[in-house]
């Protein structure tokens, strides 16, 4: 025999006792870490003769329900599982033990198997709302997120172009975005993280296009500041002086007047102290003397008729007059001036 026929011989056989209706999958199912899940079958198999549905973990059988619905078989009394007329299998809690291969076997009523169905289980933990922070100084936004398995981060800038996308391997997961200098952004980002079995947003929009500043503009607003301080402190200084003034009397024209009846006083008071020291004007003439008299030298003493004259060797040297001082010229009408009369030579009593 060779090896056609071989092949042939098995291939019928095979045909013949392979159970019809039987199909076989597989699936992949995902569930939230502490929640519940339902694990169905099927929708074909409604309108089947179905006698006898089965569910297994692994090897273990955990559930059974016959074809009228009346008898639910659990094998373990201290079970999370619930299962339904339908077949639909309930796991009320989901742990990190629950991950297994999940397979439901269900049988017609003739004892032929219609369906096997394996459930490839996965728990993983639902990913928390993340959060986004801004660093305008450094012109950096930070998307973060700090629960979930697998969780898968990306940035966007305005809700469609994905600037950063990164995939958490541990608990707590962050992206770090700096734009750039001469760019900054304008609108708003959107932070998304997701996994299998859950996904969360957040969107903000940056608060550094009013609040962030160059040096420049610091400067000038710093700059404005301290000349409207100086401004202000001069208005203020000036209004309060002459609120002062007002106040206090003129002492500056009292001072003038005081200095100016001052000045006139020691003008007459040295007016009266050398009244025979004034200057003679131009047009002034000495007063005439009486006639047979001369006007003698202030030196000389008056002769005595009947006695001798003085000896010429002891004549007293005449005095020399001193230069009277100069007056300033008043301005104005000039104040009376004494003048200087001379008296008569005594005449000598007749004996």
């Amino acid at each position: 025999m060779n090896f056609q026929s071989h092949f042939l011989v098995i291939y019928l056989l095979l045909l013949f006792f392979y159970p019809r209706g039987v199909m076989v999958e597989k699936n992949v199912v995902w569930g939230i870490l502490t929640q519940s899940i339902s694990l169905d079958i099927p929708d074909f198999l409604k309108d089947q003769d179905k006698d006898d549905i089965r569910w297994f973990k692994g090897p273990t059988l955990i559930a059974k329900v016959n074809r009228n619905g009346a008898n639910h078989n659990f094998y373990r009394r201290d079970t999370n599982y619930e299962i339904f007329t339908n077949g639909t299998l309930k796991i009320k809690e989901l742990e990190k033990n629950s991950e297994q291969n999940y397979k439901v076997s269900v049988y017609h009523k003739n004892g032929t198997n219609l369906l096997e169905k394996v459930l490839i289980l996965h728990v993983m933990e639902a990913v928390s709302k993340p959060e986004m922070t801004w660093n305008c100084t450094e012109r950096i936004v930070t998307c973060e997120v700090r629960k979930g398995t697998d969780a898968e981060l990306t940035l966007f800038e305005n809700g469609t172009q994905p600037l950063k996308m990164g995939t958490m391997k541990k608990e707590g997961m962050q992206l770090k975005y700096t734009w750039p200098k001469k760019h900054p952004p304008q609108k708003e980002f959107k932070c998304v993280a997701k996994n299998p079995v859950s996904e969360e947003w957040t969107v903000g929009q940056t608060p550094c296009t009013v609040k962030f500043w160059n040096i420049y503009h610091i400067l000038s607003i710093c700059g404005g500041g301290i000349i409207l301080l100086i401004f202000l402190t001069l208005i203020i200084s000036c209004f309060l002086r002459r609120k002062k003034q007002k106040k206090k009397p003129n002492v500056t024209d009292q001072n003038l007047e005081i200095k100016i009846s001052r000045a006139k006083e020691e003008r007459v008071r040295k007016l009266h102290q050398s009244p025979g020291h004034h200057p003679q004007l131009p047009g002034d003439r000495h007063p005439q003397q009486p006639g047979g008299h001369r006007p003698q030298a202030p030196g000389q003493h008056l002769q005595v008729p009947g006695r001798c004259p003085p000896v010429p060797g002891h004549r007293p040297q005449p005095q020399q007059k001193r230069p009277s001082p100069k007056v300033q010229q008043q301005t104005g009408p000039p104040l009376p001036r004494p003048r200087n009369q001379q008296k008569p030579p005594h005449q000598e009593k007749e004996k």
